[in-house]
């Protein structure tokens, strides 16, 4: 019986091949498709559809099938392999500098748009914020302690205040925002940012 199961994980595995070359050469990986050819497979190899799904993933692992990915062209879908191209990815994406500058565009439309009057926007900001300074950490873990210890320490009381309808109290939570991001700067060695218009001249009184 054993026996048995080898040879039709050994033909699964071949038929894999085969078809995992039609799906790439397609472009065209989708559920239909996949559902339609286990129905195949099954029907191939004489046993029912979850017996096949069960059959390719044995396959892969008693037979060690790997899949060469076919090289496209572009910047990215050009590079000779995965690795090549994550290498690429982690390089464009960069440390810090996109998430600080994302960051900054973000504080400056929310005192605009608490100036304004405008809380629900200036919310929306807020949380785009904590989106960029989330991604920003995944890249450069070293800021996590940080950012704990002074953005994500007043970020729930700030969208409270922004979210609370009243302007005095918005304003207050803005300036607490402020003081979190200046006091992260210096405490990760980067006092000189706090240096400029953005964090000078924006302000409530």
């Amino acid at each position: 019986h054993s026996k048995a199961n080898f040879h039709q994980a050994a033909q699964a595995a071949s038929l894999i091949k085969r078809e995992v070359t039609v799906f790439c050469s397609h472009g065209d990986p989708g559920h239909s498709r996949c559902r339609t050819w286990f129905e195949n497979l099954a029907g191939t190899l004489r046993i029912r559809k979850y017996q096949a799904a069960a059959l390719v993933a044995g396959a892969v692992a008693i037979a060690g099938v790997a899949v060469a990915q076919p090289r496209g062209e572009g910047w990215l879908l050009g590079a000779p392999d995965d690795t090549t191209r994550f290498e690429i990815l982690e390089r464009d994406a960069g440390g810090t500098g996109r998430t600080m500058l994302e960051m900054s565009i973000r504080y400056e439309r929310m005192y605009e748009a608490v100036a304004d009057g405008n809380l629900q926007l200036a919310a929306r900001n807020w949380d785009g914020i904590d989106g960029s300074l989330s991604r920003g950490l995944v890249r450069r873990t070293n800021r996590t302690d940080a950012a704990n210890e002074f953005f994500y320490a007043v970020f729930d009381q700030v969208m409270e205040d922004l979210e609370s309808e009243d302007i005095v109290r918005a304003r207050a939570g803005f300036m607490t925002a402020r003081d979190a991001c200046m006091s992260c700067h210096v405490a990760v060695d980067l006092a000189y940012i706090n240096d400029q218009r953005m964090f000078r001249n924006l302000v409530f009184q």
